[in-house]
Formats: C-alpha cells, structure tokens, sequence
C-alpha cells in the first residue's frame, strides 16, 4: 500500500505539473538530463491523506526526463489528461511479483499501461540510451521494442518492504485488448533453459489474460508457427532486424519476443 500509494500521489504531482507548463518548441540535449524532485511530508496529514499515508512521514519523488517522455507519449497519440487519469486516478493491479529481482509489477486499472520496479542499474542504462532510443522511436514507429512512458523514483525515510529507493519505468501495455489472452511466449531464440517451471504454469489467470508465460521450448514442443502473410512477413522481418541492431549498438544482449494468444473458440 505505501509504495502503491507514494507512486500515485508522486505522479499526480509531477505529470500535472509538467502538463502546465507551456511546451518547449524543440528538445535540446539538456532534456535528456534534466531531472525534478519534489518532497512530500504527509505526517500530521491524516485529514488529507488519511492514517495509513500519515505514517510514511515524508517521501521524496523523483521525475527523470520529463520533457523527453512527454515527447515520447505524444509521439504515441497519447492525450496528456487520459493518461493521468489512467495512471494516477485508479488503483492499481498488482500482476506478478517477479521473486528472481525482487521487482514488482502492477497494471492500470484500465489495462493500458503497466508499471514495474526496477534496479538502480537498469534505470542508469535507461538514462544512458534514452537519446537514441528516442531517435529509434522517431524514425521506427513501427518499432516492436517496449514503450517506456516515464521514469521514476521513490525514495522513502524508512525501508518499506525492506528497501528505502524504488525506481520504477511505466511502460504500454502491449496486451491491451478486449480480447482475452489465452497464451503468451516469452521468445529468445535460445533452447538452454527456455521452458516453463510448474509453479509458473499454475499461476491463477486474471480476467483478462493468463498470468503464466511460456517459453522458447514449449513453442517448439506444441508445433507454434507465425503465419503473417507474404506481405507483412518482410515488414516484421525488417523491423525486428531494425530493433535488434538498435538493442546491440547499446551493448543490451537480455530481450526477447513476447507473443500473445487469443483463440476465438475459447471463452
């Protein structure tokens, strides 16, 4: 609750505050490193917050990049106001609690986008390619590689769930359908490992997709194929090399293909 409750108050904050202020014409190389952080004291608050936020005492929020994400979400046709409403207005879904990094992710209410806790390394790496991966996006918007919206972080006075700093990434929710999600593969490339643990397989499914994502092996092993046709078959060929260079000229070797389901036959 602390953490949920800290992203949302922070965000509200930071993204209101970015949407009042006039748009600059043209991002300049200081966007890029340009970081807001704000301190919110909630002791002694309990007639605003209530008594569960009170006892936080006080947190501090960090906002990196504004202007650069702003870009990027505009690029995607994302209108300022929804996307507020959708990240900061609702609860939100707690998905998964990866148990291997200690992240934990969450859905917005409405399923558009996903937010996950990240290591301090991966936001540094994020920091560090966010010019070129803006520039990708630019000139790829075809691009299959994951839409980071806005990074951020909380940094409490006291450990909650037993660290003092989240960073955390809000990203698209590439399973944003009303349809439901029936399978998802986590696709590398790669035999070494690449199956499905039972536990992974017996993970409750949600109301809208399974929660139990499947691996390389078992894509093999129920015969999987990806039929696109003769025409887009050379676009998804041209694209995934695109993105694969673009993910190897920054030094990045972890990423796959995630591939969802749906079998009209099923409910």
């Amino acid at each position: 609750f602390e953490l949920t409750w800290c992203m949302l108050h922070g965000l509200t904050h930071m993204l209101e505050d970015v949407l009042s202020k006039k748009k600059e014409k043209l991002l300049e190389a200081k966007h890029f490193k340009k970081t807001v952080t704000q301190k919110f004291v909630t002791r002694g608050m309990e007639k605003v917050f209530g008594e569960l936020p009170a006892k936080i005492g006080s947190f501090t929020f960090k906002d990196y990049a504004p202007r650069v994400f702003q870009e990027i979400r505009r690029d995607a046709s994302i209108d300022a106001k929804e996307y507020i409403k959708s990240v900061c207005h609702n609860n939100y879904i707690e998905f998964i609690s990866n148990s291997k990094s200690g992240a934990f992710f969450f859905f917005s209410n409405d399923g558009r986008y996903m937010i996950k806790t990240i290591e301090q390394a991966e936001s540094k790496c994020l920091l560090k390619m966010l010019q070129g991966y803006y520039l990708h996006l630019k000139s790829n918007p075809g691009s299959m590689i994951s839409r980071f919206f806005g990074l951020h972080r909380v940094k409490f006075r006291r450990p909650v769930h037993g660290r003092r700093k989240y960073h955390f990434v809000i990203m698209q929710s590439v399973f944003h359908t009303s349809r439901y999600i029936h399978a998802i593969f986590d696709l590398k490339g790669s035999e070494v490992g690449r199956y499905a643990t039972e536990n992974d397989k017996k993970r409750p499914p949600t109301n809208k997709m399974t929660s139990t994502v499947l691996k390389d092996n078992d894509w093999v092993n129920n015969g999987l194929k990806l039929i696109l046709g003769p025409d887009k078959v050379p676009i998804f060929i041209n694209q995934l090399k695109k993105d694969s260079d673009f993910l190897s000229q920054q030094a990045i070797i972890d990423y796959s293909l995630l591939v969802g389901i749906h079998y009209p036959d099923l409910p």
